[in-house]
């Protein structure tokens, strides 16, 4: 329950995240997994990533 409030709660935050508070976006694990690949194909040593440098990995 706490999970569905969580979701559209943060549909509606998501677009006044801007700024320094684009990294706090939520992003879709299709988008997560993407990253997760390319990051793996090419062997990136960066370990930590924030939603907005994921999301730009994918683009």
């Amino acid at each position: 329950m706490g999970e569905k409030i969580g979701i559209i709660i943060f549909k509606l935050l998501n677009p006044l995240f801007v700024g320094p508070l684009k990294k706090m976006r939520s992003i879709h694990s299709e988008t997560i997994a993407k990253a997760m690949i390319k990051l793996a194909n090419n062997n990136i040593d960066q370990k930590i990533f924030e939603s907005d440098q994921i999301s730009d990995l994918v683009k």
